[in-house]
């Protein structure tokens, strides 16, 4: 039941029931500028939700909830929250056709901590959406994303002093080069692929 907020500006391009492993998922979509000045785009996950509170369509802003945490369908899991930060944005619920690995995914803690203090910009920026596979459709059009305004981004609800406390100690410099991660990526996966696959 713990509140669960966007980690940035963007369109809801699914949020469904998936069921299976996953229960309630939302997936937002969102637009930065990269820092070779480049617009990029993301998809955000969040999974095994007890709620949903936005539906596909919706605009969100950093830091607006967008639904609550639960344990999954039928309970089967502790409660925690499922994220994901994703750079192809064709995957959509299909995951299994596509590599588990840094080709399709961010890691999230370096992710965020590199594009923490984007520069804000007012302008509108086309956003493409419906690019899931065929087999999991969303049923936009590319649309523009209409960013709040600097006061509604100021008045974003405060973290809780434990969030405070694990960012903290995230926001430290990393000395794990991005092949130690790979390889730490690498052995977390075969733990649930087995050797071999």
């Amino acid at each position: 039941g713990d509140p669960i907020y966007s980690i940035g500006h963007g369109i809801v391009v699914y949020s469904q029931d998936y069921q299976k492993g996953w229960g309630n998922v939302i997936i937002i979509r969102h637009a930065y500028r990269a820092k070779d000045g480049q617009i990029t785009y993301i998809d955000s996950l969040y999974g095994h939700l007890q709620k949903r509170e936005k539906f596909v369509g919706d605009q969100v802003s950093r830091g607006e909830k967008i639904g609550t945490m639960g344990r999954g369908p039928r309970n089967m899991y502790l409660a925690h929250l499922h994220f994901e930060i994703r750079k192809n944005l064709q995957v959509g619920m299909n995951r299994t056709r596509y590599p588990k690995d840094f080709t399709i995914y961010y890691s999230p803690k370096h992710f965020i901590r590199e594009n923490r203090d984007l520069r804000y910009e007012p302008r509108k920026v086309p956003v493409p959406i419906n690019t899931f596979g065929k087999s999991n459709p969303n049923v936009l059009t590319s649309k523009p994303l209409e960013l709040p305004d600097l006061a509604a981004v100021e008045d974003r609800p405060e973290a809780p002093e434990p969030v405070k406390e694990v960012v903290s100690t995230q926001t430290k410099p990393d000395t794990a080069t991005s092949e130690e991660s790979r390889n730490l990526w690498d052995r977390v996966m075969g733990l649930f692929t087995g050797p071999g696959e």
